[in-house]
């Protein structure tokens, strides 16, 4: 017997367990057949899955692992988890360089593995490196549902131009990636927030008072909104406005709080700088 060595009784005789001499703490652990016991052993106290997936992850199976690393090099959106048991926790943590995105109730994956996310329109996120999600199974709904989550830190989405326009179809707003100086969201339960300061846009043949974006991960919200924004039209600073309608899939500004006018026809002096916060469906 050595130190840290455990007797137990075998079938006839007695049994010696070595002790655990790994650096890794552990529990002793029996599952029996429900008449008899079985023979004792050493587990790890939570087990763990990593994963290095990217893109599109469907039903992906997790060895039913306590937590799952995501050490994904660009960006993956987990579309399902396979089916646990009642209650049963998992934990997502991001460690790698992609951010991960949760989709829900995404049909991609069987009925039993879809996740509920407490954002019902766009994925649910956390940032690279740095976010966390956990989901518990719900065999009443036979789907995972999201328990907690932590995007840990704001998100720039990837630059698209078609994401930028103008309301009219003689107008043309025109906002190139280096016009972005910042453009972030967090994703906190179903409120986002959103920080933008948009700088050295164009825009030709004016007619239209609005200029849009969409908002960021296909989200879409669920209540109206207003806030004051400061607006640069013309190379001219103003006291103006963001909206987002009920059920929005846009952001709207506009170069005046009370009565705006179209924005000026204008090379390279168009933008905007402010805060938003909505609710999300």
């Amino acid at each position: 017997m050595a130190l840290g060595d455990l007797l137990y009784r075998g079938s006839a005789l007695w049994k010696r367990l070595a002790g655990n001499t790994t650096a890794t703490r552990k529990f002793l652990s029996q599952t029996g057949t429900g008449v008899i016991s079985a023979v004792p052993s050493w587990n790890n106290v939570y087990s763990e899955f990593v994963s290095t997936s990217t893109g599109n992850i469907d039903d992906l199976d997790f060895n039913n692992a306590d937590v799952i690393f995501m050490n994904n090099a660009t960006d993956a959106i987990i579309r399902g988890l396979k089916a646990g048991t009642d209650g049963q926790r998992v934990t997502i943590h991001s460690k790698g360089a992609g951010h991960v995105f949760f989709a829900h109730q995404n049909t991609n994956s069987a009925v039993a593995n879809r996740l509920i996310n407490s954002t019902t329109i766009g994925t649910t996120p956390i940032a690279a490196g740095a976010g966390s999600a956990t989901y518990v199974y719900d065999e009443t709904t036979v789907r995972w549902r999201l328990d907690n989550h932590f995007q840990g830190a704001w998100i720039t989405p990837t630059f698209d131009a078609a994401d930028y326009f103008a309301t009219g179809a003689t107008t043309v707003w025109t906002v190139a990636a280096g016009d972005i100086t910042n453009f972030q969201y967090y994703l906190t339960g179903n409120k986002l927030e959103i920080n933008f300061n948009i700088t050295g846009s164009t825009i030709t043949s004016t007619s239209a008072t609005e200029l849009n974006r969409n908002i960021p991960n296909s989200f879409q919200a669920s209540k109206g909104t207003q806030l004051v924004t400061i607006v640069v039209d013309n190379s001219t600073t103003k006291v103006g406005k963001s909206r987002i309608a009920a059920s929005a899939v846009l952001i709207n500004w506009y170069n005046d709080v009370v009565t705006p006018t179209a924005w000026a026809n204008a090379a390279d002096t168009t933008g905007m700088l402010g805060y938003i916060l909505m609710s999300l469906i």
